[in-house]
């Protein structure tokens, strides 16, 4: 076990329009109950509109957007906490000039392809 995770060392996973940086999950011999990690979005994208099986919390680092929540829209910018209920449709936009960056803590630590994208 190595309790000390240099996020640094941890390669960058592009995912589309965003940087996936999985920091902590069972995936990576780790933690055993919660996911964690880093996600980049770039200017004027978004995270596509989908619900999972998992809670998510999410801590903004850099950056502003909107965070749509089942029919509910909700802006946001770096220092707010954002979270969403499993099974519950939701969309990160990023609304400002830079990159968007948040922190992600997903339990249980399901990984991104179980999420299901809800077509409109």
């Amino acid at each position: 076990m190595k309790p000390v995770v240099r996020s640094k060392e941890v390669a960058e996973t592009r995912s589309g329009p965003f940087f996936i940086k999985d920091l902590v999950g069972p995936h990576l011999g780790s933690t055993q109950g919660v996911r964690v990690g880093i996600c980049t979005i770039e200017p004027g994208q978004q995270t596509t509109f989908h619900q999972q099986p998992a809670e998510e919390v999410f801590y903004v680092l850099a950056g502003q957007g909107n965070f749509r929540v089942g029919n509910e829209r909700h802006d946001f910018a770096a220092g707010d906490c954002l979270y969403v209920f499993a099974h519950v449709g939701h969309q990160i936009v990023n609304t400002g000039s830079e990159n968007l960056q948040y922190l992600y803590v997903v339990v249980p630590p399901i990984m991104a392809s179980e999420a299901v994208v809800i077509k409109e």
